[in-house]
């Protein structure tokens, strides 16, 4: 995804092939997908009309170099009439959601994969995978080099999805002297049955979101490409099909990270790949908003302290609601309650005023933030206490600075975390906790846990903050 190109052809509309029009598309994950055409496709008199410019939902092209080329959601973004009527020609700008590199389609409908790879940033480094074998004997150098056995697990409705890796080689003169051979890991994903590309978007995020919380820090997709099989004269074919699309937030640089500075490797998972990945989507069907939360404070690297605390609270009180439940009455036995304490409100209230009362006391019933911490403490009592020596007043501390955070009010002020490095502190302990959740669920024991704590602790440091 983070590869820019530059495609020179011929484009034209399914169906209308003898209406080409030579034209560029351009991709780049800040720009998207953009072709730029010495033409245009629609009716020029309804143009002059500002009758609107025109929509395709597909577009087809060919590269010089013959690559066949399919852009999918398309529209017409700009069209320039100079030179009409006169020697000069049209030309006109559509941007596209979707790039398909590698084959036609006739339709959206015909968009169908049999599989789809995703190489992440950080993949690599975080599956360590093992490709090199040296060995020195008298004069000669050996160095062999192949692909390990891929993890494969199988889950639930067909989704399988599996850790393999692919390279390529080049080698230079003659004879040669010089030998580049690259490796990387690469995730696979099948549905059980060929099946619209747009299915393959949840699956996709899922694995980014379970790889930033083992890496520690936002993992961004680079590489995106589907399969497909087609018979070719009796004989099934694999076509190998590139997909660029933009991005919701384009991936800037990042460094390379050593496996010992992320909260947890393939290496930690052992033989655990498959459950622990079961787990992980499983617990997705539940933790949906949790796991978007948490995501949230990672991709958005310029997130103000003050947001990304309010995040990680709301994400904390998602998690607890949706493991614990977390209801002092059940809905329907608080209603009789509900309407007496709203009977209550004596007449001489207004009307707005009474109205927030109203509304304040309808979910009456729910625990309160500070229960909510208690209790996740409470199940992680062992795991949590090295880093977290005083569990009540971090607490305190906590539910301080939400109330003030979310009304400024300047009773709330006293013993709330208000200045940056204080809210840096307090946000980063969240999300510790978080992540102690989030892995509580993969399937990590309370030992790996406890170990894994220490690590995160040791990683981010951060000073302890003093509650008075």
């Amino acid at each position: 995804m983070m590869e820019v190109f530059e495609h020179k052809g011929k484009w034209w509309l399914p169906g209308e092939e003898s209406n080409q029009i030579d034209g560029t598309l351009t991709y780049s994950p800040i720009d998207g997908v953009i072709l730029q055409l010495s033409g245009a496709f629609a009716d020029l008199s309804r143009a002059i009309g500002r009758q609107g410019l025109s929509t395709a939902r597909l577009i087809l092209g060919t590269t010089a170099s013959g690559t066949r080329i399919t852009l999918l959601s398309c529209a017409e973004t700009h069209r320039s009439l100079r030179g009409i009527p006169g020697d000069g020609y049209p030309t006109s700008s559509h941007r596209a959601e979707v790039a398909l590199v590698g084959s036609h389609f006739p339709d959206h409908e015909a968009v169908t994969f049999d599989a789809v790879r995703v190489h992440y940033s950080h993949l690599d480094s975080w599956a360590s995978l093992g490709y090199f074998d040296f060995a020195r004997e008298d004069d000669m150098a050996k160095i062999s080099y192949g692909s390990p056995e891929p993890r494969v697990a199988h889950l639930h409705e067909g989704l399988t999805v599996s850790l393999t890796s692919a390279g390529s080689e080049h080698w230079e003169g003659s004879p040669p002297r010089r030998v580049t051979i690259e490796r990387e890991a690469r995730i696979g994903i099948q549905l059980g049955e060929r099946t619209r590309f747009d299915r393959f978007l949840r699956p996709i995020r899922l694995i980014q979101i379970f790889l930033a919380l083992g890496v520690g820090t936002t993992v961004h997709q680079l590489k995106v490409g589907a399969t497909r099989e087609e018979m070719l004269e009796d004989v099934r074919v694999p076509q190998e099909v590139e997909i660029f699309y933009q991005p919701p937030r384009a991936p800037l640089q990042q460094e390379t990270l050593h496996h010992s500075e992320m909260t947890f490797t393939l290496a930690h998972m052992d033989d655990r790949f498959e459950p622990f990945l079961r787990n992980w989507f499983d617990s997705a069907d539940c933790l949906g908003p949790v796991v978007d939360l948490y995501f949230a404070t990672l991709a958005e690297s310029g997130m103000f302290a003050e947001h990304r605390f309010l995040t990680l609270t709301r994400a904390l009180e998602s998690f607890h609601r949706r493991r614990y439940g977390g209801q002092y009455l059940a809905p329907e036995h608080y209603q009789p309650a509900y309407h007496h304490l709203v009977s209550a409100i004596p007449d001489w209230v207004v009307p707005d005023h009474r109205d927030a009362l109203t509304t304040r006391l309808k979910y009456g019933y729910e625990y309160s933030l500070r229960k909510r911490l208690r209790d996740i403490f409470n199940a992680y009592e062992a795991v949590l206490s090295s880093a977290f020596p005083d569990p009540t007043a971090f607490i305190d501390k906590v539910v301080k600075t939400r109330n003030y955070l979310t009304h400024y009010d300047e009773d709330d002020r006293q013993g709330a975390a208000t200045c940056g490095l204080q809210l840096h502190r307090l946000a980063t302990q969240l999300r510790t906790l978080l992540e102690v959740c989030l892995l509580g669920e993969i399937g990590f024991t309370s030992e790996e846990l406890q170990m894994q704590v220490e690590r995160m602790s040791s990683r981010r440091v951060v000073e302890a903050i003093q509650y008075e």
